[in-house]
């Protein structure tokens, strides 16, 4: 803590950069050594005795100029330095419009507080859902969070709603994945796999003739008897894809609901003693994980790769 500019109270001199300046351990009133020594003791005894400890006259100003020079994460609501393009707390990109003017709030309001009451209009960021705080829920969605908070404060009320996602019903499995929801996304992805075993089995039983015919592979007058059941099964199964994905469309948003606040919950639980580890361990656990789509789709890739280049080799003479 900086004392410069403050009053020692023994020689009225103010502090500079270059003063030897000791505080008294009770109520925090600074002193140049010299004058501490001379005193031999703190002359505050008002303060001692009240319980109080010593403010600096100038916080409330430096506080001011910190205000204007601050940049505030429009996601997560963390100071900035104004200078910042990213943000030093969940990394998402500041925008210019991301600073709220320092006339929108006082020198005693938290800067992080006017940020989410500007951000989320009527959703009070020290408000709570299911007793998860909406400051964590906001920094475990972090993408797209406006939209979560409302979500999660629909879904929480006695309202009875069903909010469809559509980027889950494009998507499907990858995007609980993208949403570090990796049970319930490889699970449908094995089911969605697992559909597609009835045509590679007509394929490999096709393919001898495409291998002495090619010009089956334009006409498709492949000569299918015997093969009625299997082809059936292959026609019917080929819908779970599209059952699947609109599975997900209906169900993604309670789904990720119910994910996020027993995540949230159990960290709380565990780090309930640590706020700064806390709020670490909800930035691990949340946000979203392009990555894992990135190697679910290269594997589903090189899986179909795999198990045709075998059907073929197979077959090969």
């Amino acid at each position: 803590m900086t004392y410069t500019g403050a009053t020692c109270p023994v020689c009225g001199q103010k502090f500079t950069d270059q003063d030897d300046v000791v505080v008294c351990p009770d109520c925090g009133t600074p002193y140049h050594r010299s004058c501490y020594k001379e005193k031999g003791r703190c002359i505050m005894d008002d303060l001692h005795a009240q319980g109080k400890e010593w403010e600096n006259p100038i916080k409330p100003k430096e506080q001011a100029v910190r205000q204007e020079t601050i940049r505030v994460c429009p996601v997560c609501g963390h100071p900035n330095q104004a200078n910042a393009e990213n943000c030093e707390n969940c990394g998402r990109p500041l925008l210019p419009g991301s600073m709220p003017p320092p006339s929108s709030y006082g020198a005693s309001e938290d800067p992080r507080q006017a940020a989410l009451n500007a951000a989320f209009g009527q959703i009070d960021p020290n408000s709570t859902i299911q007793k998860v705080s909406v400051r964590d829920v906001i920094a475990f969605t972090q993408k797209n969070a406006n939209y979560f908070v409302r979500l999660f404060k629909l879904l929480s009320s006695e309202i009875s709603a069903m909010v469809f996602n559509w980027s889950a019903l494009l998507f499907g499995p990858f995007y609980f994945l993208y949403r570090k929801m990796y049970r319930q996304g490889f699970t449908m992805l094995l089911m969605d796999l697992a559909s597609y075993l009835p045509s590679f089995a007509v394929a490999y039983h096709l393919m001898p003739q495409a291998l002495a015919d090619p010009s089956l592979l334009q006409t498709m007058t492949f000569n299918t008897s015997g093969l009625e059941g299997l082809i059936s099964i292959a026609n019917l199964v080929g819908y779970i894809p599209f059952i699947l994905h609109l599975y997900c469309g209906f169900t993604a948003n309670k789904k990720y609901f119910k994910h996020s606040m027993n995540t949230l919950q159990q960290i709380s639980r565990q780090y309930s003693g640590n706020r700064m580890e806390m709020e670490r361990q909800i930035m691990r656990a949340g946000g979203v994980n392009p990555v894992a789509v990135f190697l679910a789709v290269l594997g589903v890739f090189l899986l179909f790769a795999a198990i045709s280049a075998i059907i073929t080799i197979t077959l090969l003479p």
